[in-house]
């Protein structure tokens, strides 16, 4: 009787984390506290350089066999992962494919994406409606995937929804990170982010050698022009830390055209977000042209501190991603507007951990 006329019910599906869900990760051993802090990569590359021809070609086989079902084309994410470490061997040693994908493997981690919880979902219709019956909606839900050391990720699944149901897609068990790129940035939207962090005269030592957008190179040759001024290099090195951090939290993933999205997953890559990136919501907005962009608000936690930030994509394919700055971007809690409203981007805001404010967002 009480479920007849409760105002909520629980229906199906019910989303539960599964820990088979894994990716492969860069692996990086740390120094050892003995002998005099050697690093136990040395020791590992060591071994791997001294098998001959025959066991490497058996090892890797037998690598490549075990881990394949579970990662797609998992001898490249052995080979970009060798690419991290090549530096250590000597430039005279020549090093075939086989050898470079076996070094590599052995600084590959599985990462369960899912392994400690999942939760927080946010759900818009999927950009892709083809074959879509009448009366039906292709969706696509984003999810707070947290993992081992409880450090949280961005998840995609896609389902349909009926007039009766939800029907949710099979999600997949072999997942990709993307690519990471460097993202442009303005030097108004840095300057205002070293004000943030109490940085303001200094900053513009490096900032007045920086075009107007500017992307990593531009940044790179700004620095070593400044580091060269041996008057300011012990006055301006803390300020080049702040920029390089903030410079580092604002970047562009791109996933493979022929990967599904519910094989992509956005996973922390700055400094911001090292210990996780949380709570996104995502939006269908619709500009008023009728263009149609999608952007969602996360919280990016580095350990000690959260700091809200902002995702945006066309397509779900190329995601670009950047802090947002000012009052009301503190703490978590924050949630976009779908379309503008008078012309402006407006945003709910939590930024006092207690009320829910309206703010405006400047692009």
């Amino acid at each position: 009787m009480l479920m007849e006329n409760a105002l909520l019910r629980r229906v199906p599906p019910e989303l539960l984390g599964d820990p088979r869900r894994l990716i492969a990760r860069l692996y990086l051993p740390g120094q050892e506290i003995m002998d005099g802090e050697i690093s136990r990569a040395s020791s590992v590359l060591e071994r791997v350089m001294g098998m001959t021809d025959e066991e490497v070609e058996t090892t890797l086989a037998e690598i490549i066999g075990r881990f394949s079902k579970r990662h797609n084309n998992i001898r490249l994410i052995f080979s970009e992962n060798f690419s991290h470490v090549s530096h250590r061997l000597p430039r005279a040693v020549d090093v075939s494919a086989d050898r470079c994908a076996l070094i590599g493997a052995y600084f590959t981690k599985e990462y369960s994406i899912e392994g400690a919880a999942l939760f927080n979902p946010s759900i818009i219709p999927h950009p892709d409606q083809t074959g879509v019956k009448e009366g039906e909606l292709r969706f696509l839900l984003s999810a707070r995937a947290v993992g081992e050391g409880h450090i949280s990720s961005i998840e995609f699944r896609t389902g349909i929804l009926t007039t009766k149901e939800i029907l949710l897609d099979e999600p997949s068990l072999q997942l990709i990170t993307g690519k990471e790129i460097s993202a442009p940035m303005s030097t108004d939207f840095l300057r205002a982010s070293m004000a943030e962090l109490g940085d303001t005269n200094a900053a513009d030592v490096v900032l007045n050698l920086l075009p107007e957008v500017f992307d990593a190179s531009h940044l790179e040759g700004a620095i070593a022009t400044v580091t060269a001024d041996k008057l300011t290099q012990s006055s301006i090195e803390d300020v080049i830390k702040d920029i390089k951090w903030l410079s580092s939290c604002s970047y562009r993933v791109e996933f493979p055209h022929d990967r599904p999205l519910k094989d992509r997953i956005l996973f922390p890559t700055s400094p911001d977000e090292s210990h996780g990136m949380e709570d996104a919501r995502f939006i269908k907005f619709v500009e008023d042209d009728g263009q149609i962009k999608y952007y969602a608000t996360y919280t990016a936690y580095d350990g000690s501190r959260v700091k809200p930030h902002l995702i945006q994509t066309s397509d779900f394919q190329t995601f670009d991603i950047t802090r947002l700055i000012g009052t009301a971007s503190k703490n978590k809690g924050m949630a976009l507007f779908p379309r503008r409203v008078k012309g402006k981007y407006l945003a709910l805001s939590r930024w006092d951990r207690e009320s829910i404010s309206v703010t405006s967002i400047v692009e």
